[in-house]
């Protein structure tokens, strides 16, 4: 993404970063960084036909986020947040939304009118887990990219 504000309860907002790590032949590690300094990172993955992404944060647990068929009322497809206790509010695929933990809010995500390019706020509210609400809402971000990609190439 061209431009991510992150802004703190606080009103410190250092530079965090998003590097894509190569191996051979993989670019699906992330690594993230904030104030020149790593706080943990992303790992892209694939079960069966849908991608997951695994956050790692310092001085918490893992935390995973799927995207799975629903199959309630008819076909759908959902993301699920799994570790940590998380949860979303909001439509995760809409322009507002909201990553709760422990039924508190952690991070607000909110997509900026910029034209054709997308650019997003991050407003951390649990100062206490800011390095996890950034890589959740990250790792977000990235899997919302993935979906867009996927359906934009999908008829070539």
């Amino acid at each position: 993404y061209p431009a991510i504000d992150i802004a703190a309860a606080n009103a410190q907002a250092d530079t965090v970063r998003l590097r894509r790590v190569w191996a051979i032949f993989n670019a699906a590690h992330y690594r993230l960084e904030e104030g020149g300094r790593r706080i943990g990172s992303i790992h892209r993955g694939h079960a069966l036909f849908f991608p997951y992404f695994s956050v790692r944060v310092d001085g918490f647990s893992r935390v995973m986020l799927r995207r799975d068929y629903h199959m309630e009322k008819g076909i759908g497809i959902v993301y699920r947040l799994e570790g940590e206790n998380l949860s979303f509010e909001g439509n995760v695929l809409g322009p507002e939304f909201s990553v709760l933990r422990k039924d508190n809010p952690l991070v607000h995500i909110v997509a900026l009118p910029t034209g054709a390019r997308a650019a997003f706020s991050l407003e951390i509210v649990d100062d206490g887990a800011r390095q996890l609400g950034i890589g959740v809402a990250l790792a977000l971000l990235l899997m919302r990219d993935h979906d867009r990609n996927l359906v934009r190439n999908a008829g070539k």
